[in-house]
């Protein structure tokens, strides 16, 4: 069986989870119908030391929702990243973290020569905070929208646990 047809069944696989952000749904759809890209692609478990670099997250984690990371510049939305992750260069790795609950180890796409710069990791670690708050504020105007207080006095615990 060839690794594209293999990594086209595991992104496949993994759209059947919920993710955090519906919209990385159609990102993952046109990334596994682009031979080029899943070819340029391998699956890791963490994405903190990597360049060109995506994550997307199911529900029922404890990571984002959505990062990523391309030629040195973030995105936190998955719209319109689909044309810059297709002009990476051929010979250019893109790493997919695929988050979800179930979170088996695939041996055979999975990159094992991994370094860990500390700078990398804190910069990456307040980026991650700075949109989780975000995306947290977001959610609690939502549900003052609604007058959902349950919801709200939820909502702004994990925010405090965020700012800890």
């Amino acid at each position: 069986m060839n690794q594209v047809k293999q990594k086209r069944d595991y992104v496949r696989w993994f759209l059947n989870f919920r993710l955090k952000n519906p919209k990385a749904a159609k990102l993952l759809i046109n990334i596994s119908r682009t031979s080029h890209i899943l070819d340029q692609v391998t699956f890791v478990d963490d994405i903190t030391s990597k360049n060109n670099a995506l994550l997307i997250s199911a529900r029922g984690t404890s990571t984002f929702p959505f990062l990523c990371k391309i030629n040195g510049l973030y995105y936190s939305s998955p719209d319109d990243i689909l044309e810059t992750i297709s002009q990476l260069p051929e010979n250019e790795p893109l790493y997919i973290c695929l988050a979800h609950p179930e979170r088996p180890v695939i041996p055979e796409f999975l990159d094992t020569n991994m370094t860990v710069d500390d700078g990398m990791v804190k910069s990456l670690q307040q980026i991650w905070l700075n949109i989780a708050r975000k995306e947290i504020l977001q959610e609690i105007d939502m549900a003052l929208d609604k007058n959902d207080e349950q919801e709200f006095l939820r909502l702004t615990r994990k925010l405090r646990q965020i700012k800890g």
